[in-house]
C-alpha cells in the first residue's frame, strides 16, 4: 500500500530514477543474490574479485559493497534479515513481473554490513563515511541509539557538506520524544512511522508493542506498519512494523528527486523532500503528536 500512499506511481511517471545514482544502505547485512536485489546492487568495476585492491581504496575486492563489522568484501547477513528487509522498501527490482518495487525504481544500492554475528551494530557511523567515499549520494540509517557523539555529527556533516550526501534515518520506535541518533542530528532527514490511515504509528493502531518516536527532530513520516518487502530465501514478507521500513521509503524518493534534479545539492533535497509532503496533523488521530 506505501506504493500508492505516498503517490510513488504518480512520481515515477516523472522519473523513474537512474542507474547511475546510488543509495548507500548501512544494515545487518543482505541476501545479495535475492532476485529482486542481485540486479540493483551497484558494482564497483573498478575492483573485481582477485584477491587484489585493484583501485587502491584500502578495500580489497569491494566489488559489491563490504562487511565493516568483519572487514570483509562479503555484506551478506547471518544474524537477521533486517537490512534485505530494509533494502526491499528503497530499492527492490520494479517492473520485473514478480515481487515488489521499491520506491527508487531504476536507482541502484551500495550494501554495507555493520552488524556483527552477536547481532551488535559496529562501525555504525563508520559506514557512512565508507559510503559517502565510495559514490553513494543518498545513504540509509535505519538503525540509531540515545547517545549524542560528536564524532557522529562530525561525521554526518563531512557527509552532507563535504560529499553532497542526503542522510536519512529512521526516528525510532518509542512513542515518545526522546531523541535517536543519527536522525536527530543536524543535516539528517529523519523519518517517523504512520499507518496506511495516516495515523501516526502506536501500540493501538500498528498491531505492534511499538510505536513511533515524534518530536521536534523529526522532519516527515512515512508508512511503518503492515510493510510488505523481502524476505530470507529469496522471498517476500508483510506485515512489518517500524521506522526502520519507513526511512528507507524515503530514502527510495530521495533517490529519484536526486535523479530528477540533478543540479540540487544534498541540503536542497532534504527540503524538497520535507516541504513536499501532505500535511497530516489535522487527522484527529495524529493531531495529539503534532510538536
Amino acid at each position: 500500500y506505501y506504493v500508492d500512499k505516498i503517490h510513488a506511481r504518480d512520481a515515477w511517471d516523472i522519473c523513474k530514477g537512474d542507474t547511475n545514482m546510488v543509495i548507500g544502505i548501512s544494515d545487518t547485512g543482505f541476501e545479495i543474490f535475492h532476485d529482486e536485489l542481485v540486479n540493483k546492487i551497484y558494482y564497483n568495476r573498478f575492483d573485481s574479485i582477485n584477491g587484489i585492491d585493484d583501485d587502491n581504496d584500502g578495500y580489497i575486492d569491494n566489488f559489491r559493497g563490504w562487511n565493516l563489522a568483519k572487514n570483509t568484501n562479503d555484506p551478506t547477513n547471518t544474524k537477521d534479515n533486517h537490512g534485505t528487509r530494509v533494502a526491499g522498501c528503497c530499492i527492490a527490482q520494479a517492473n520485473n513481473q514478480k515481487g515488489i518495487a521499491g520506491i527508487g525504481y531504476n536507482c541502484r544500492f551500495i550494501p554495507v554490513r555493520i552488524t556483527n554475528d552477536l547481532g551488535f551494530n559496529v562501525f555504525d557511523y563508520e559506514s557512512i563515511v565508507y559510503l559517502a567515499d565510495h559514490g553513494a549520494k543518498v545513504i540509509n540509517c535505519s538503525w540509531g541509539g540515545f547517545q549524542y557523539q560528536k564524532f557522529g555529527q562530525d561525521v554526518v556533516n563531512y557527509a552532507t557538506i563535504n560529499k553532497d550526501v542526503v542522510v536519512i534515518a529512521s526516528a525510532g520506535n518509542f512513542k515518545n520524544t526522546q531523541p535517536v541518533y543519527p536522525a536527530a542530528y543536524e543535516n539528517v532527514v529523519s523519518v517517523a512511522g504512520t499507518t496506511s490511515l495516516d495515523q501516526f504509528w502506536t501500540p493501538e493502531n500498528g498491531a505492534s508493542t511499538g510505536g513511533s518516536t515524534y518530536g521536534t527532530s523529526v522532519d516527515l513520516s512515512a508508512p511503518a506498519v503492515q510493510i510488505q518487502t523481502l524476505d530470507q530465501n529469496n522471498g517476500y514478507v508483510k506485515g512489518w512494523v517500524g521506522t526502520s521500513y519507513s526511512a528507507p521509503i524515503v530514502s527510495g524518493a530521495a533517490g529519484l528527486l536526486r535523479s530528477h534534479f540533478p543540479s540540487y545539492n544534498a541540503q536542497q533535497i532534504c527540503e524538497q523532500l520535507r516541504v513536499t509532503t501532505d500535511n497530516i496533523d489535522t487527522i484527529p488521530y495524529t493531531a495529539p503528536y503534532k510538536k
